[in-house]
């Protein structure tokens, strides 16, 4: 597995494979595939704030998440759910710029949801589609 060097402005190396968010039959692959427990490690390690959504989207509690980081391989639900918070994470790094205005965008009351903070949405399918949608508007400035 290639590693990419930085997504989102992270210090070191994921333990993605490079072109992951960028190609779709690769990501596609590594969710049927599934990811090693590690890579949850390392999302908890790059992202911190994001880890009770983490623990909420994989199903577990705070207690038991380090088990999920020995696992070898994760299942399909697992892989999925991880990738896709991380996948968000990383495009709403791309539209503030740092991890510090992420996170702040992130954990802020934003009226385009109903005055609900996005990181109480990253736990469901649903919820991070109605985030992805709301980023995506403040990225091409549609406001209608």
């Amino acid at each position: 597995m290639n590693v990419i060097a930085n997504p989102c402005g992270f210090s070191g190396n994921t333990p993605l494979p490079e072109n992951i968010f960028t190609n779709d039959m690769v990501y596609y692959k590594t969710v049927v595939n599934g990811i090693s427990g590690k890579v949850i490690k390392w999302a908890v390690l790059v992202m911190p704030k994001q880890k009770e959504a983490i623990v909420k989207a994989l199903g577990t509690t705070s207690g038991n998440l380090s088990r999920l980081y020995s696992k070898a391989t994760l299942d399909t639900h697992q892989t999925e759910e991880i990738l896709d918070i991380i996948k968000l994470y990383t495009e709403v790094y791309d539209v503030f710029g740092s991890v510090n205005k992420a996170d702040l965008w992130l954990s802020m009351s934003v009226p385009a949801l109903r005055g609900e903070q996005p990181i109480n949405l990253l736990d469901t399918f649903i919820g991070r589609k109605l985030v992805r949608e709301t980023i995506n508007k403040i990225r091409f400035g549609d406001f209608s």
